[in-house]
């Protein structure tokens, strides 16, 4: 009987590949059926903000930057070997209430804040997604570096893995661990034979985010506190760090064991 499938629940268009993409290429290597579900995909109606416009100008983006954004993705992911699937939920930036824009600058998004309601919406669609086949694992951020997009995907599919006792996988979320100590957050979770060449499919993929790479490490990226880095070296001096804790990319299993 085949392994059931597994279910990477990426918070961005490009988080878990920029995050575990060798992990995962050396998974879809090796037979596993890996579906890799975008929560914040969804496609704005204008006008925007002035953050969401400065954020568009920044990745090289127009009003179409989400519908381009799939593009990247689905690219990126069929280089390593995972199916994608793009759920409609608002990225950070296009979000409003009655009261106007939630989120106006980069500082913003890493404040503490939190949404009950948004929280089980996100767990419910990722239920809904599954369909008629239930995943043997679910896979998402630990939430490194507290962007609030990151921590909703994280507690929504933290939600879900519990109340159907499912395997929750956390990873570790890249850039923001990058230069950062091993901060472990579960049981690590050995992932055999992720090779070089692995690793090398994760850059050919991480290579069709353009407009990301551009935000993350673009001229004008000043949330990074103006460090002049290429993309490429930081991601394999990275892996190279990690591979001493026992792997290119960690995780760590957080199931909840009952008492």
């Amino acid at each position: 009987m085949p392994d059931r499938p597994i279910m990477v629940v990426s918070p961005h268009l490009d988080d878990a590949v920029l995050s575990i993409g060798a992990t995962l290429a050396a998974l879809t290597g090796r037979g596993r059926d890996v579906t890799v579900c975008t929560v914040f995909a969804g496609e704005p109606a204008p006008p925007y903000s002035e953050f969401a416009h400065a954020f568009h100008t920044i990745c090289g983006l127009g009003d179409d930057a989400v519908i381009r954004r799939h593009h990247e993705d689905r690219k990126a992911t069929e280089i390593i070997g995972a199916q994608s699937l793009h759920l409609p939920f608002l990225d950070s930036i296009y979000r409003q209430d009655e009261n106007g824009w939630l989120f106006e600058s980069f500082d913003s998004l890493f404040e503490p804040t939190t949404d009950d309601v948004l929280v089980e919406e996100i767990a419910q669609a990722v239920h809904k997604a599954f369909g008629d086949e239930w995943p043997a694992e679910l896979w998402t951020c630990a939430a490194f570096g507290d962007h609030v997009d990151h921590r909703l995907t994280r507690d929504a599919v933290t939600l879900l893995a519990r109340e159907y006792n499912l395997k929750l996988v956390l990873w570790e979320d890249f850039p923001y661990a990058a230069g950062q100590a091993n901060s472990a957050v579960g049981r690590p979770v050995p992932v055999p034979d992720v090779t070089p060449a692995h690793l090398q499919q994760k850059l050919d993929a991480v290579a069709r985010y353009p407009s990301q790479l551009a935000m993350l490490y673009g001229a004008e990226r000043d949330w990074r506190e103006g460090k002049t880095l290429d993309w490429r070296s930081e991601l394999l001096d990275h892996a190279a760090d990690r591979l001493e804790h026992g792997g290119y990319e960690l995780l760590w299993d957080a199931t909840s064991r009952p008492r």
